[in-house]
């Protein structure tokens, strides 16, 4: 029901291309002499494959091979022949991948009609990639969990780090009425700054990698408890989870417009604890954490802040585990680093339209194993 209420909704949709058309978007390297596949049937072959559970390319081949000629001749293969392994390699590896990285970006926005507000940001290292030449590839991605799409992803340079890539996606978005939500690295003035600049807001994490705004929030903190001033606050309830029973408290206080950690842009300042019971030794035990954002005091209650620096980590569970998991990207045999950011940005796509069909990420992908025609539908979605 939830595939076909979400195609229903997105046929409403009166637009000029579908999503196979629009990979036409991207810029075909290849001369046209000689060329016997469509760049955009390849790209429609390797989406379908990635949401069929496919976790490499040869397996991508070898799906192409089961099709039968009604689904060949829907993803436009001419004589209903789909390309063997090394073209599919071949094919990929002559594509850009940051201007694929923008299509996938703006289908996700516009098939979600933009209706999240919450992105987090975090990075991701390929392991598999460790004995490569160039070293170890690393992805930061910008996550929505509301419609569980992945709406940017920059490889991450060597020198400038995961910031400068942040500083990237960030360029890219639209931030109006927006939530960025990152851990501790991210909290540079400059970042911070720029996300504020798009009339959007930041909620960071703090640790001793900033101290100077660690050491002022502690203070601000201890200085409203002594002198009885106002500190909003939130308690969870208890919950039993994973082996654990935690409960999470929130304490908030404004700092409003003042130079506070050597940053203009903060508007509110809080600590978080969170207590907890491992099932196993039934002991007690209780963590910190310090948070910073740019969102007024009238605009986000405590309860609200905490849900989102608690929802932060859904980039985690159901992005980049899933792509471990399901698709096992971090024990890939591909080497190259351009092939693996292509991989990457396609199996985020997949992962973004498995949800249409699903709450279950598995289940959708077993279903579209066992009906390859339900995977094809969903790239002729209007866009």
């Amino acid at each position: 029901m939830r595939y076909f209420k979400f195609c229903r909704e997105t046929n409403k949709i009166a637009l000029m291309a579908n999503i196979i058309q629009s990979f036409n978007k991207i810029h075909d390297k290849r001369n046209n002499r000689g060329k016997r596949y469509q760049l955009n049937s390849i790209l429609g072959l390797v989406a379908i494959g990635f949401m069929s559970g496919c976790t490499s390319l040869r397996a991508i081949w070898k799906l192409g091979l089961s099709l039968n000629r009604t689904d060949r001749k829907k993803l436009g293969f001419k004589n209903c022949i789909t390309p063997c392994n090394p073209t599919i390699i071949g094919v990929l590896k002559s594509i850009n991948p940051d201007e694929l990285e923008n299509v996938l970006s703006a289908m996700v926005c516009f098939l979600s009609k933009n209706k999240f507000k919450h992105i987090a940001i975090d990075g991701k290292s390929i392991r598999s990639t460790s004995d490569s030449k160039d070293g170890l590839l690393h992805l930061v991605s910008a996550f929505a969990a509301e419609i569980n799409g992945t709406v940017a992803q920059v490889k991450s340079g060597r020198g400038a780090g995961e910031i400068e890539a942040a500083r990237k996606i960030i360029d890219g978005l639209e931030l109006k009425e927006k939530v960025i939500t990152g851990d501790a690295l991210f909290v540079c003035s400059k970042l911070c700054n720029q996300i504020v600049s798009k009339s959007g807001d930041y909620l960071f994490k703090v640790k001793q990698n900033r101290k100077r705004i660690l050491s002022d929030i502690i203070q601000r903190i201890q200085y409203h408890r002594n002198k009885n001033l106002p500190i909003k606050s939130f308690e969870s309830e208890v919950t039993k989870a994973h082996g654990r029973i935690e409960s999470r408290s929130i304490e908030v206080v404004e700092v409003g417009g003042e130079n506070f950690g050597g940053m203009t842009t903060i508007k509110q300042a809080a600590v978080i604890t969170r207590k907890y019971c491992n099932m196993k030794d039934m002991q007690d035990k209780e963590e910190t954490t310090y948070i910073i954002t740019s969102i007024a005091g009238d605009k986000a209650s405590p309860k609200e802040l905490l849900e989102l620096n608690l929802n932060h980590w859904q980039i985690e569970n159901k992005s980049h585990r899933t792509r471990d998991v399901h698709c096992k990207e971090d024990v890939s045999n591909v080497i190259c680093h351009k092939l693996h950011q292509i991989n990457a940005a396609m199996r985020n796509m997949a992962i973004f339209l498995l949800s249409k069909i699903d709450n279950s990420i598995r289940e959708a992908i077993d279903k579209c194993t066992h009906q390859a025609s339900m995977a094809i539908s969903m790239l002729f979605l209007r866009i």
